[in-house]
């Protein structure tokens, strides 16, 4: 229930009585208006009778239930609210009890502002060091046109028909990549060029010595392209459970249903490719942590499993409504400080 102090309610407990009436439904459609209204008061009577009964069995299984699941739930919340700045969890609560107060005169407090590298903030950042060091005399570029910066960049969002100048320009920065292009065992027919490995830094490692600051890039590059990946999910997420949402209550008729499928089909594209570019993104960091010397990584960005995307009112597949918790995409979000600016650039980007 949304009531302020109350517990979760049993929704379902008053249809269960029109439920063991459907069978006298061939019996009652017959009878005239009394004998109906008589039959159907005399059914309900031994229906409330049998629950008042069986009451207490009732509500002690629940309560065992609630016991056992009570400690799952309190640490997955704890977890959530471990990701909040605690000033921020203050404010938040007053606000929301102030809204349940008076809704009509408080502002909503249930909007999410989420805080994350973007890829626009990290290359200003770069953008910014490159000049400090310019400024200092030191010039790491090899290139005119292509700064270290560019070239991961470009790894990342490589095109097919980018691929001929990508090598040249990977081995200006990384003249031994050569090498390793050579070793590859020769395929009799030409791979696809999103088939083709790139000899990025990640997938370097240390099979050949190369400038360590190429690795540090990418690393950024790729925590900001996870971080990406996982809001662009989140976001979907929401949108889909939405969409599904007004599909069930208001539409009806083939046409707007077919609108309706086709719009969650686009949204479940896109939550496939946030889904691939975090797996991608992930194991990249991973592959960069042996050579950079980085710890909790992999805790920083779990696994990204099937029965993980899901959005935050969607139950683990397998349990009931009761028994859901909350993805471990959703724990990871820090809103704490995320100020208006932001996550305006963080929606825009």
């Amino acid at each position: 229930m949304l009531t302020p102090g109350a517990a979760l309610g049993d929704g379902e407990a008053p249809e269960r009585g029109w439920g063991e009436l459907n069978p006298l439904a061939t019996s009652t459609c017959e009878m005239g208006l009394g004998t109906r209204c008589d039959t159907l008061d005399y059914h309900f009577g031994d229906y409330n009778w049998r629950k008042i009964v069986r009451l207490g069995n009732s509500l002690f299984k629940k309560l065992k239930t609630a016991t056992s699941d009570v400690a799952e739930h309190v640490i997955a919340h704890q977890d959530l609210e471990a990701t909040i700045n605690p000033e921020k969890l203050c404010s938040w609560t007053e606000a929301m009890t102030a809204w349940e107060l008076d809704p009509a005169n408080s502002p909503n407090p249930y909007e999410v502002l989420v805080k994350t590298p973007t890829q626009a903030a990290v290359r200003r950042q770069m953008a910014e060091d490159k000049e400090k060091a310019l400024a200092k005399g030191v010039d790491v570029s090899l290139s005119d046109e292509v700064s270290p910066c560019s070239l991961i960049v470009m790894g990342i969002d490589l095109e097919g028909e980018q691929l001929e100048e990508w090598f040249s320009l990977l081995q200006l920065y990384m003249p031994t990549s050569v090498t390793l292009r050579k070793q590859e065992p020769q395929k009799k027919v030409t791979p696809k060029p999103f088939n083709v490995k790139l000899w990025m830094p990640s997938q370097i490692g240390k099979l050949i010595s190369f400038n360590r600051s190429l690795a540090e890039i990418e690393y950024k590059l790729q925590n900001t392209q996870a971080h990406k990946a996982l809001g662009t999910l989140r976001r979907n997420l929401q949108i889909q459970a939405t969409l599904y949402d007004i599909k069930d209550r208001w539409l009806c008729g083939q046409g707007t249903n077919t609108r309706a499928l086709n719009a969650l089909a686009t949204v479940q594209a896109r939550i496939a490719a946030a889904r691939d570019k975090y797996c991608q993104a992930r194991t990249a960091l991973l592959a960069l942590v042996d050579l950079l010397g980085y710890a909790n990584v992999d805790k920083e960005f779990l696994p990204l499993q099937d029965n993980d995307i899901r959005s935050m009112v969607e139950p683990e597949p397998g349990l009931g409504e009761t028994q859901q918790t909350l993805s471990w995409i959703w724990r990871q979000v820090n809103a704490a400080n995320a100020t208006e600016e932001e996550t305006q650039e963080f929606v825009a980007e």
